[in-house]
Formats: C-alpha cells, sequence, structure tokens
C-alpha cells in the first residue's frame, strides 16, 4: 500500500487543525504582536521546525509573500473514493500573515496587525453537467473571496 503522505509533511496540516494545548485569555492581535514571525520559505529550517512542534508553548505567525509559490498537497482520506493529485501550486496574490496558535484556530492577516476582523471563508460542493461532456464534481474553498458574503 502506497502513503501518500509522509509523517513529516503531514505535521502542519495535524498541527494546524488539531494542535491541542492550555489555553490563553488574550486576543489574537496581542497574541500576534508577541509570536516570532517566520517567513513561509524558511519553515524547513532547523530552529522554525522546532517553532511549530511547539506550538503549545508559543504561537507563531507565518509570513507569505506576494508573487510566492508555494507547493500545494490536496490530501483526501476517503474509503469511497482514491485521488491521483496533480503537482499544483499556489500563488500568492497579496502578501498576508498566518497565526498559529494552540489555544485556537490558525487566523489570517492582510496586514500583520488585525487577526480578529475575519471576513467569512467558504466552502462549496457541487456538480457541473453539460451536454455532451462528462459530469465533473466541483469543490470550492473561498478564502478571504472576492465574491461579496451571501
Amino acid at each position: 500500500m502506497r502513503r501518500l503522505v509522509s509523517p513529516h509533511r503531514l505535521f502542519p496540516i495535524v498541527g494546524l487543525w488539531l494542535a491541542v494545548a492550555a489555553s490563553g485569555c488574550a486576543g489574537p492581535n496581542s497574541v500576534a504582536a508577541g509570536a516570532p514571525r517566520i517567513p513561509f520559505e524558511q519553515l524547513n529550517q532547523k530552529q522554525h521546525a522546532a517553532q511549530l512542534m511547539g506550538l503549545g508553548e508559543q504561537p507563531v505567525v507565518v509570513h507569505f509573500k506576494e508573487g510566492q509559490e508555494i507547493p500545494f498537497n490536496f490530501v483526501l482520506d476517503s474509503r469511497l473514493l482514491a485521488l491521483t493529485p496533480p503537482e499544483m501550486k499556489l500563488r500568492v496574490k497579496t502578501a498576508f500573515f498566518l497565526l498559529l496558535r494552540a489555544d485556537g484556530p490558525p487566523l489570517l492577516s492582510e496586514d500583520g496587525v488585525e487577526f480578529e476582523e475575519q471576513p467569512k471563508n467558504s466552502f462549496m460542493l457541487g456538480f457541473a453537467v453539460e451536454r455532451d461532456k462528462p459530469p465533473a464534481l466541483n469543490l470550492r474553498l473561498g478564502v478571504r473571496s472576492n465574491q461579496p458574503e451571501e
């Protein structure tokens, strides 16, 4: 059986969404203000990997720079479906910051200061059905979408 994601690559996914530790009382903006800043392209350096592993002790802010291309892995966990992933990259359209903390979900900021006021993100699953074409499944993720909220 082939593994789709190696254990050392799985931590960022699991760590981002399932980090657990003691909760704090400070708001996200003050937490981010005291957190170390790590450029995304330096996450593989030893000291930054250690910071990510220690999210329970100290939060971190990851900085993504405009124009950066980021390898992207889509992982499907299903006993019904299998995924043949293409090589994908995300391109950063505008710089942003990601606050990672143990006592809450990851938060985005466009200026590195304001992490509290967040537009809603979205998820949509639907079908594309056109005459003379095979039907397709569409998955849409909205992260700070350009489309107005409904």
